[in-house]
C-alpha cells in the first residue's frame, strides 16, 4: 500500500513537471512566492495583534477637561473615555479587522472580537445611558400621601 501511494505522488509530480515544461523553475517560483507571502503576512498579523495602550480614564478626563478649559460635568467622562476608546479602534495597525476574509486578518483569533467589542461599546453603551437616567429612581419619585 505505501508503495502505490508513492507511486501515485510520483506520477502527480511528473504530470506536473510535463505540464510546466519539466524544468520545474515556475513550480519553484511558485512555492518562493508562497513562502515570501506566508512570512510578510505573519510579520504583519504580529504587528496588527499589538495592544493599545491601556490609559486611566481619570487622568485622561482630567487632561481632556484641562485642556478644553472645562469644569468636568456629568457624563464628562462617560463622553471622553468612548471617544477615546473609538480614536483607538480607528487609529490602531490594521485597521477594523472583524471583515477580513484573507491572512493575516483571518488568522487573528481575538483583534477581530476586541474589535467588536469596541464597536458595540461605542453603539449601545450612550442609548443604555440615556435610558437608565431617563427612569427615576426610588428616592426621586414622589409619593402620594
Amino acid at each position: 500500500m505505501p508503495g502505490k501511494i508513492r507511486q501515485y505522488f510520483r506520477d502527480k509530480k511528473d504530470d506536473v513537471q510535463d505540464y510546466t515544461g519539466g524544468s520545474g523553475v515556475i513550480g519553484k517560483l511558485v512555492v518562493a512566492l508562497l513562502v515570501v507571502y506566508l512570512l510578510i503576512a505573519m510579520v504583519l498579523g504580529i504587528y496588527w495583534s499589538s495592544e493599545p495602550d491601556t490609559f486611566s480614564v481619570r487622568d485622561h478626563t482630567r487632561t481632556l477637561a484641562s485642556t478644553m478649559d472645562r469644569e468636568p460635568v456629568t457624563g464628562f467622562a462617560t463622553t471622553a473615555t468612548m471617544i477615546r476608546i473609538a480614536e483607538t479602534l480607528l487609529d490602531k495597525p490594521g485597521g477594523y479587522i472583524s471583515n477580513d476574509i484573507a491572512p493575516p486578518g483571518l488568522w487573528m483569533d481575538n483583534m477581530p472580537n476586541w474589535n467588536m467589542a469596541c464597536s458595540c461599546n461605542c453603539g449601545i453603551f450612550p442609548g443604555r445611558c440615556a435610558r437608565i437616567s431617563a427612569v427615576p429612581r426610588a428616592s426621586q419619585r414622589k409619593t402620594r400621601t
